[in-house]
């Protein structure tokens, strides 16, 4: 970094913290708030909105918690790491000099003794004889709470594996480490005061403290992409609010309604004109697959009357089990079972990643699926890789006639076209809607597969509208920091940016003290309220003027 950038970003971080200390207190107390401290600058103001007014309601002090282990980093630190963050707590150098300015007290990361490691290996030799296949993996308890999908998603994430092998040293050792990690902080929470956790991420190791807290009863909330989650026992990880969609959606008036839809339709045409982000409701898209950029006389698929599968891939650098357990273990078996199920039709097969989003971190992710693909494609001569750049509307008029994926947004996006999408999951956003088809189980999926001449499926664009303005309009970017999605307004800004200094400078230029109040006033309503996710009603009745017919 050269020195005129590192003297702006001092000066950025310097304007921030005052910023904080404006509308932020310490507070002292034998009682603890513990939040997540991480480098996520899109996730500060959320954090320091939700845990001061808990400080507040449970009388805590805020202390920062260290959760990057076996995610972004090892379980044991190196020397020189512990050298780092020693001197960045005691001087307040960069993230912990913000955390200290909204009202942080001090900050712990995960360490280990003698007696950690024995605990640890005597669950191990326990946890380890239960596993003969990788779904006993994604069954993994410990003491009785559910850590298998952390364990599975997160030992891929850490090691960039497409998939695992049981039996494999590397994996024995990521379990050890991950009990090391329960164990560490099930022994804090039960030695110290905590009353609430505040995260921000529920999938891989960074779940571990909240399964646990959880557990004890203690109040876990989380905030992801400008959204703010209430987690519970049954809902322990974030983002399942398509399990109310149809519950919110019956909720709104008749003119309510007709309004939504109204915006809803409008996000949606931006969408098939190959517009990004904020103008369709989804932030993270930098690249349209919806573009018009392609020739109608360039034929990619091949002309002839036999059924045309498209498989389109997920990103192999996400946690597969997000939402909750599919029918396959990853997403590299699934495109292995797909590619043996090519073999016994005869259909013509396709497979197609998304569009490559060089200006994106995760490019590198995109780079691995890519690898996958390429793989698929040699191992299964049946199936034809297409170029991920290519457009969904070419593929569409040439003559697609079913689409493949476990829960991806193209689920909706084809069912739109009145196309049938099958999807590989019963815990996936469209489950509770009838434009898709969803197998009962993994044995009628491979039923439905080897009978697509079949499947029937009424598809009601009505439905896909009200879906629509359920996920993305109810439940959006904006619900607490109602102009979170206005930074991308400037065109030299994408997803990423949300995590670099630009963001704070956004935030101070912005956010007025009347919108502190605002917020806190929210969060407080909304632990009261005890709903999984906070829907902001005045930012809804604002799209309810700007939209009115």
């Amino acid at each position: 970094m050269s020195l005129k950038k590192i003297i702006k970003s001092y000066i950025i971080k310097t304007k921030y913290k005052n910023f904080n200390k404006k509308f932020f207190k310490r507070k002292k107390s034998d009682h603890e708030i513990l939040i997540e401290f991480n480098s996520f600058r899109s996730s500060h103001l959320f954090l320091s909105v939700i845990s001061n007014v808990i400080s507040e309601k449970l009388n805590g002090k805020i202390v920062g918690y260290f959760n990057y282990s076996l995610t972004s980093v090892d379980l044991e630190s190196s020397v020189y790491d512990k050298f780092k963050w020693l001197f960045g707590k005691f001087f307040g150098f960069n993230f912990f000099g913000i955390y200290k300015s909204f009202g942080v007290t001090k900050f712990i990361k995960p360490s280990f003794n003698k007696d950690i490691c024995l605990r640890s290996d005597k669950i191990f030799n326990s946890l380890i004889n239960q596993i003969k296949s990788k779904n006993d993996v994604l069954n993994l308890k410990i003491n009785g709470i559910e850590f298998g999908d952390l364990i599975y998603d997160g030992y891929l994430k850490r090691y960039f594996k497409y998939s695992l092998e049981i039996n494999n040293k590397e994996f024995h050792k990521y379990i050890k480490d991950f009990i090391k990690l329960y164990l560490f902080w099930n022994n804090y929470l039960d030695s110290n005061n905590v009353k609430a956790v505040v995260g921000v991420h529920t999938y891989y190791a960074y779940g571990v403290i909240l399964r646990i807290a959880l557990n004890k009863n203690i109040k876990v909330l989380t905030t992801e992409s400008g959204k703010i989650f209430q987690l519970n026992k049954e809902r322990n990880i974030s983002n399942l609010e398509f399990k109310d969609l149809k519950y919110k959606i019956k909720s709104l008036n008749k003119n309510e309604l007709e309004t939504l839809i109204e915006k809803a339709k409008l996000s949606i045409e931006n969408r098939f004109k190959g517009e990004i982000s904020k103008n369709i409701d989804e932030l993270v898209t930098t690249k349209s697959a919806y573009h018009n950029n392609y020739s109608a006389e360039k034929k990619v698929l091949a002309q002839n009357k036999k059924i045309k599968v498209l498989i389109a891939t997920h990103n192999i650098g996400d946690a597969c089990n997000a939402y909750g357990k599919n029918f396959f273990e990853d997403f590299y078996e699934w495109l292995l079972f797909l590619g043996s199920i090519s073999k016994k039709t005869n259909y013509d097969w396709y497979i197609k990643d998304h569009p490559y989003y060089s200006d994106l971190k995760y490019a590198s992710s995109l780079d691995r699926t890519y690898e996958l693909s390429k793989k698929i494609v040699k191992q299964f001569n049946s199936i034809k890789r297409l170029d991920p750049n290519l457009s969904h509307h070419q593929l569409r008029n040439e003559g697609i006639n079913f689409v493949l994926t476990i829960y991806g947004t193209i689920s909706w996006e084809y069912a739109y076209y009145k196309i049938p999408v099958l999807t590989a999951s019963n815990n996936c956003p469209t489950i509770d809607f009838n434009f898709n088809h969803h197998s009962s189980s993994k044995k009628k999926y491979e039923e439905n597969l080897m009978n697509l001449d079949k499947i029937k499926v009424e598809i009601d664009r009505d439905e896909i509208i009200n879906y629509y303005l359920a996920k993305y309009l109810i439940f959006n970017h904006n619900n607490l920091m109602k102009n979170f999605s206005n930074f991308l307004e400037d065109q030299t800004k994408n997803w990423d940016s949300y995590d670099t200094d630009d963001f704070y400078e956004y935030i101070y230029n912005t956010i007025t003290k009347e919108d502190i109040v605002i917020m806190k006033n929210n969060i407080q309503n909304f632990i009261q309220s005890k709903e999984y996710i906070f829907v902001n009603q005045v930012y809804l009745n604002e799209i309810f003027l700007q939209y009115k017919k």
